[in-house]
């Protein structure tokens, strides 16, 4: 059982790895681990911001904790606001957020 405290506003506009495989984990992580094959990631995105997400897992999940994006890729667009999710898989490797107002997100990628 491992509890760690992020502040990952301090940080703004980028992905923060907050959960990792214990197998293959760098020896200066010194955050969450976890005996799966599987990653967390959170951002916290200022508005008007852009940031990449590249979906390397076969399933991806993007939740808004607070706030309101735009996610486009080369199929389609969509809109998320607080609360909303997306489920997506690896064919839609690269994707665009856009912050339309200051934002939270966790991103689950899984096997």
């Amino acid at each position: 059982y491992q509890e760690l405290e992020f502040n990952i506003a301090r940080q703004p506009n980028q992905w923060h790895l907050i959960v990792a495989p214990t197998q293959n984990t760098p020896k200066d992580f010194s955050n969450l681990l976890i005996r799966q094959d599987a990653q967390i990631s959170a951002s916290f995105i200022e508005s008007g911001q852009n940031l990449q997400l590249s979906a390397k897992k076969y399933s991806n999940y993007l939740h808004v904790i607070d706030g309101h994006i735009h996610i486009h890729n080369d199929l389609e667009s969509k809109t998320l606001s607080t609360g909303d999710a997306l489920i997506f898989d690896h064919s839609v490797a690269n994707n665009t957020i856009q912050a339309e107002a200051d934002t939270q997100m966790i991103w689950f990628e899984l096997p």
